[in-house]
């Protein structure tokens, strides 16, 4: 009997996939205890060959579907299913394509659009099965490829209504809903590491004249030109949300105060370089780091973040707007 282990590495990525067998032949070094032994310590799926081509029992398939259903997110699902099912003994190889797929394959199922390229293809999982004369391993095959294309197909729904629940339709950056737990994180850990964070609360200057002037459509662009200024000045670890109506956040990771009030500089130089279409635009913003926040849970944390950001705003607005203020409080 020879057993086939797919191990998980334990990331937060999409997991990386291992691929160990053992001897075709039982080994009194390897005996199958070890093996089950391995699989308890960590997450697998442990596919069993007992004969040549044999059909997959029940228990594997609940198995094999079980692994499907633990995919993070849609290209995960993919690759799962075709590290499964390639593990397959009736199976001689498996393939993701994007875009195109020979018609040479025995089995082509078609998971949907790829969410993870830039343009919108389509991805195939491609099975070559070693004997096509055996229609009942074909057809266990063929199910379970059924079923990888109705997982694939959930999990990027789930994504989808995901991604709404927590972005803002406009903009496309964070809402308020999805920003907050990363801010309650970013807390966390600063307390835990001893680092620092800064935040930023921007407002559009008169934004309430541009709608009222110009209509919402000017201030639907003047909220998307404003947005696309900060993000031309961020690191990939900066964060950038609507958290209401014309007021957007910003969460610089390992920044202080006055690293903040730089980045707030060269977002207002960025803004006026950029032609907004709907005339000057200026943004008034208060600026807070994490040594002025305390102690307490990491809530309590990010309400007073938000709450220094929020008053150096305020004198940002009073003092004239078109400026950065770092809130005066000594840490």
């Amino acid at each position: 009997m020879a057993s086939i282990l797919l191990l998980l590495s334990n990331t937060v990525n999409p997991p990386h996939l291992l691929l160990t067998g053992a001897d075709p032949a039982p080994s009194v070094s390897e005996p199958f205890e070890v093996t089950q032994q391995v699989t308890r310590r960590m997450p697998a799926l442990r596919l069993l060959q007992r004969a040549k081509n044999p059909l997959p029992s029940a228990k594997l398939i609940v198995e094999m579907m079980d692994f499907l259903l633990q995919g993070k997110d849609p290209s995960d699902v993919a690759h799962r299913a075709a590290a499964a099912l390639g593990l397959l003994p009736s199976v001689a190889s498996t393939e993701l394509c994007e875009d195109t797929v020979s018609n040479d394959a025995n089995c082509v199922v078609e998971l949907g659009p790829n969410t993870h390229a830039e343009e919108s293809g389509t991805r195939f999982l491609r099975v070559e099965l070693s004997d096509d004369a055996d229609h009942a391993n074909n057809e266990v095959v063929n199910n379970i490829m059924s079923l990888a294309r109705t997982v694939y197909g959930r999990t990027l729904v789930n994504q989808r209504l995901t991604d709404e629940a927590y972005t803002d339709a406009l903009t496309s950056i964070w809402n308020r809903r999805g920003f907050l737990p990363l801010v309650d994180q970013a807390v966390a850990r600063v307390a835990r590491d001893h680092t620092c964070v800064s935040l930023l609360i921007c407002d559009i200057d008169h934004f309430k004249d541009i709608n009222d002037t110009l209509g919402h459509n000017a201030g639907d662009a003047a909220l998307c030109h404003v947005t696309g200024a900060i993000q031309s000045v961020l690191r990939p670890s900066d964060l950038v949300a609507r958290v209401g109506g014309d007021e957007l956040a910003i969460l610089l990771a390992g920044a202080n105060s006055a690293g903040a009030h730089k980045v707030a500089s060269r977002l207002k130089s960025a803004l006026t370089a950029r032609d907004s279409g709907v005339g000057n635009l200026t943004l008034s913003i208060g600026i807070a780091d994490s040594t002025m926040i305390g102690d307490g849970s990491s809530r309590e944390r990010r309400a007073r973040l938000f709450k220094l950001a929020d008053e150096a705003l305020y004198i940002a607005k009073r003092s004239g707007r078109d400026r950065c203020v770092v809130n005066p409080m000594q840490p």
